[in-house]
């Protein structure tokens, strides 16, 4: 992001360029984030994501949630705290998303704080990723809650800690690479999913599923097999 930023203001600005690049590193989004993509039946995503094609791939449609699949992550403590954004890999595309917002500050010269386009930059840069990992063709969930943390002048009161969000409280669980805070994402289970993918290594039987979904509220979800050969 520091070298796009370069880029996007050029040489005439040099003290700015230094500024936004010194928020970048100051300010990072407290943002939590669920990935999706587009190909629910890709080798690649099988093998890395999915019990080596033991798995399952959960095809959800965006018109179940509440907001639009549009835009760019919010900022914190926004009155709306929750995106589903798609994931940028090509870099003129980054530099021009970066380039029309350093625009318009300039436009608005009074107000060209580099750290705040450095605060905003950084949010955006969640939907930037190398265009190595393009054939993901990722999605994500991105949650940036208003979290407080300060420490009392008193030594014996406890650190405050608040969050300020419309999901759940923060939870907690341990996974294969330690301890990871997450949310719960409610959603109306009628329309939420729309297919269910069977990885190719994976034996269990199509009604099944079916009844596993069905118990739980899900109607008119396809269960499918995966067409992908697996050697």
């Amino acid at each position: 992001t520091s070298q796009l930023v370069e880029n996007a203001i050029g040489d005439e600005d040099i003290d700015k360029i230094e500024q936004i690049k010194e928020s970048l590193v100051i300010y990072q989004p407290k943002a939590y984030i669920t990935s999706c993509t587009e190909a629910g039946d890709l080798l690649s995503q099988w093998r890395a994501y999915a019990e080596d094609g033991s798995g399952y791939s959960i095809g959800f449609s965006p018109a179940a949630f509440k907001w639009n699949a549009d835009g760019v992550p919010y900022p914190s403590g926004s009155s709306d705290m929750i995106g589903l954004v798609k994931v940028i890999y090509e870099t003129n595309l980054q530099l021009q998303k970066i380039t029309s917002l350093i625009d318009s500050f300039r436009d608005n010269g009074d107000i060209y704080d580099p750290g705040i386009v450095g605060g905003i930059l950084r949010q955006m840069s969640i939907c930037f990723k190398n265009m190595a990992f393009s054939e993901e063709q990722e999605w994500r969930f991105i949650h940036s809650p208003y979290i407080v943390e300060s420490e009392p002048d008193d030594p014996d009161l406890p650190p405050r800690f608040e969050i300020r969000g419309p999901l759940s409280p923060l939870l907690f669980r341990n996974t294969n690479r330690g301890l990871a805070a997450f949310f719960e994402f409610p959603f109306k289970p009628l329309h939420a999913i729309r297919e269910v993918i069977l990885g190719p290594k994976n034996k269990t039987n199509k009604e099944t599923v079916l009844k596993l979904l069905r118990s739980n509220g899900f109607r008119s979800v396809k269960i499918l097999r995966s067409k992908v050969p697996y050697r």
